[in-house]
Formats: structure tokens, sequence, C-alpha cells
């Protein structure tokens, strides 16, 4: 499963399990950061001077520019984690990695280090006298508003979404390990970098960064860069980028902040796999709404010219037309029809869709300029198309594809059948971003209330609808089928 969380503005757009729980990793790095510099404004720590005696600084820990080594790589490290044993104590993990042998000066050049950031947790502690689950409690967590938590206790991840990790000791991940909801990490970076939280000196400093000493292949980043516990790269296709990857046995995650959109935008995602660049390429994914016929083909021909994608998805409900059709069924188009126009499904991507969604119904999909509300418009459609659901994006999306000899495939799932009518309230135009004007709906609602039970069932049939989508959505993975990709 992929769990997710898009902050856009003020606007925040959920998966459909949103009280999932899911371990941050190496995203609490950034926390981390993100604390050492909000008591550094209050005076309670010192960045620049030697840290415990040693040749670096704190600042040179925080930004992996200490020297230090790291013990992700050891052997007995990841045997250990691999056998389900207890975490060795902190004395014994820092002699086995060889700890005070450095790699360089510090200042002089750039290592990952988890025991690098070990040592920052130990500084914060210090500071507020606490242990370091409280410690991000006062210092970051009820200042942003979020509900997260360090744990210690392998009892505590048998609150995760994924079971594999329900056995894992969190005490392997020295700096601390937080878990909480996708929204949650969404919200803490968007308030982060959105909010006067931190001074503008802190941020400065935080986005500081040194070029990286080596390649990252296959990996979506274009000038990726170190920067103070955070990843930033300031040419990704969206403008400035900066956040955090993470990974454990078996999950990652990727929580990232795009400065350069508007309104700036914040992406959250943690999948149960080990693939750091997929799930960096899931918050990445240009995802266009539709709610507009004439906008959304403009917003699909911007995006193809700026992205030179390597197939385009209609992914969405659609309304029922064939009298079998259920709430809830799932289709993979064979084709696309408006008007006259006939658009062909790519072959190889429908044998693809149709191998990871074997209970999908292969069908034909119709293309309307407005929502079929009636029922015997919806019988008339489905006699003169030959066709057996309806939707308002995917014929504009195919007529895309065809035009610039891209790959296209449609996945739809059946929101409202052919012989249920819909309410005024579900026909009022949406946002520009796909979204549902609420306060319209409910004028239309208080004005009109003998439609209000006919409301609550559309209601309750969509969201079995989107239930049904999310379910496709985490079977054929994250790039959605797409066999010209991954």
């Amino acid at each position: 499963m992929t769990g997710w969380a898009r902050i856009i503005g003020t606007e925040e757009r959920l998966d459909a399990t949103p009280a999932a729980i899911y371990p941050w990793w190496s995203f609490t790095k950034t926390i981390l950061a993100a604390a050492a510099f909000k008591l550094a404004e209050q005076g309670r720590l010192a960045l620049d001077e030697p840290f415990d005696g040693k040749p670096y600084t704190l600042r040179q820990l925080l930004a992996h520019r200490a020297g230090l080594r790291d013990y992700g790589a050891l052997s007995d490290y990841q045997s250990a984690v691999a056998r389900g044993e207890p975490a060795w104590p902190v004395g014994e993990m820092l002699a086995r990695a060889n700890a005070d042998d450095l790699l360089f000066a510090p200042g002089t050049g750039w290592s990952y280090s988890n025991i690098g950031y070990t040592f920052v947790r130990q500084a914060i502690e210090r500071a507020v006298d606490a242990e370091l689950r409280s410690a991000l409690h006062v210092a970051l967590f009820a200042p942003l508003g979020i509900h997260a938590s360090m744990i210690r206790r392998r009892e505590d991840m048998e609150r995760l979404a994924f079971p594999h990790l329900h056995r894992y000791d969190p005490n392997w991940v020295y700096h601390g390990l937080v878990i909480g909801t996708a929204a949650d990490a969404a919200r803490l970076l968007h308030r982060l970098f959105t909010t006067s939280y931190l001074s503008e000196a802190s941020r400065t400093a935080m986005f500081a960064s040194v070029p990286l000493p080596f390649a990252i292949p296959n990996r979506p980043f274009v000038e990726p860069m170190p920067g103070t516990g955070l990843m930033i790269d300031p040419k990704s296709r969206y403008g400035m980028m900066a956040g955090h990857t993470g990974g454990g046995p078996g999950a990652v995650c990727a929580v990232y902040h795009f400065s350069g959109l508007t309104p700036p935008t914040t992406v959250a995602a943690f999948e149960a796999s080990d693939d750091e660049a997929g799930i960096e390429c899931f918050v990445l994914d240009p995802v266009i709404s539709g709610g507009d016929g004439e906008r959304l083909a403009l917003r699909l021909e911007q995006a193809i010219a700026k992205h030179k994608p390597k197939g385009i998805v209609s992914f969405g409900i659609a309304g029922g037309l064939a009298p079998l059709l259920k709430i809830g069924d799932v289709i993979v188009a064979t084709h696309v029809v408006h008007n006259d126009e006939r658009y062909a499904c790519d072959a190889q991507w429908l044998a693809a869709l149709r191998h990871k969604l074997p209970r999908a119904i292969p069908a034909i999909l119709v293309g309307h300029d407005q929502i079929v509300s009636h029922v015997d418009g919806k019988c008339r459609l489905f006699t003169l198309s030959g066709a057996h659901a309806v939707d308002m994006e995917s014929h504009i999306a195919a007529r895309a594809a065809q035009r610039h000899g891209i790959p296209f495939a449609a996945i739809r799932t059946i929101s409202d059948a052919a012989s249920r009518g819909l309410p005024p309230a579900a026909l009022l135009p949406l946002k520009p971003s796909g979204r549902i004007r609420m306060l319209s709906v409910i004028r239309s609602a208080l004005g009109e209330p003998s439609q209000i039970p006919d409301l609550l069932r559309t209601g309750r049939e969509s969201g079995r609808a989107f239930r049904a989508l999310l379910r496709s959505r985490n079977a054929v993975g994250l790039f959605l089928g797409c066999p010209y990709l991954g």
C-alpha cells in the first residue's frame, strides 16, 4: 500500500486511510535539524562551538560535514536487524562503527552519517533536560500543531500500517524513530517553511548546501544537493524541492516541499517497499484534475510539453451505463469514444492492468461534456455509443495522448449505476482543482431538502467507488501499471 498526503497552499488532499500510522525514518533528521535551530534561536544550543570537546561542531553534525562514519553499512548491523535482534547499546554501536576515526577533517567534505544525528539527538536532550520524545513535543510538535511521537518500544511498532515491522526494534534508529500519519508529516514540513516558526536566518541556514561528492544514479533528482537536515534540488521539474527520503526494512518514505509552486505544495508518501526512487517519483508525479474540459486540455498540453511523459492514464470515477455494472466495479478501458472520435488504449498497458487487476472489467468508456444525471439519458447514451460507462475527462486525455503519440490507459470505478439518477446538488460545477464546492452543495440541499436522501445515498456510493479506486491504485503500483516506466 502507499499512504500519501498533499498540501496545496491551505488545501489538504489525503488518501482513503488518513489515520494510518507510518514510520518517518530519516525524515526524523529534518525534525531534529529544525528543533536544533529553534533551540539555538533560544540560546539553548551553540551551533558553532566544538561539540563535546571534539574537532567538529553541531552545525557540521547537522550538515553531515563532521567527517563521521555511518553504521548502516556494517554487515553485523544488517544481519542483526534481519534476525529481529534487539538494538545494541549506543556505546557498542559507536565502537563497532569505529566512530572516533574520522573520514576527513571536519568541514572539508560530506558524508551521510546516522551517527552524527545520534549526537544531535543527545545535544537536544541535554539542552532541554528531557528524553527526545518530550523534547520534540515541546520544541516542535506542539508549536506546529503536529500529532506525532518518537517511540522506543517494540509494542509501539504494532501501531504501524506495515505489519512486517511490528516486531522491529525502533532503537535500531539511533537518532530516534518518529511515527505519525502521512498528513502530519506533510503538515510538519509545510508549516516549517510557510510559517514563522523558524527565523529567516534559520531557514536560510537549513538550505545552505554543498555539491554532492558522488552521483545518485536512477533517482528523479536533477541537481541534488545536501542541505542541513534536507535534501535539496533547486532544478526539479517544479523548481525548488526540499525535504528528505527515508527507509528501513521493507519500507520507504519521501516528504518534500515545493516552494516554487503557486501555491507552495508539500507531499508526503509512504510505501511498503525498498524502492526509494519509486517513492520519490510518486511525490513528483504531476496529477492533473478534471472539472473543466478546456482547462484540463490546456493543462495536459502544458504538462506534456514540460515533462515529456511516457504514458497518460485517466484515473477516477465514472457513471455506469451498462445495466450489469455495480457501484465500486473497476473497469479498465479498451477504447474511449466521443461523438465520432474513437481512441484505442495501449494494448501492452491494458494487458498489464488486467494482470494486476484480474477482477477488473474490460470496457468501453464514452466521454461526455456534462454529467449524465438522468436514468433515461444514461439509457440513451448506452444505446447510441455502446459504451459501458461515462466520464468527463477520459476522451480529453485520450485525444491529447493520440496527438502526441503517447501510450494511454484508463482505470475507472463506478460511482453511480445505470439505474440511478443524480440529485441536483451533485451536478454543481467543481472548483478549478476538480474538488467539490461544498458550500454550494449545502446551499442546494437546504434550498431543496427533498433531495437530501438521494444526496446522502450518492455520497455513500461515491465513497465506495473511491475506496475501490484506492485499492486499484495500490494493486497496480507506483506507476499505475505503466509498462514503460520502472
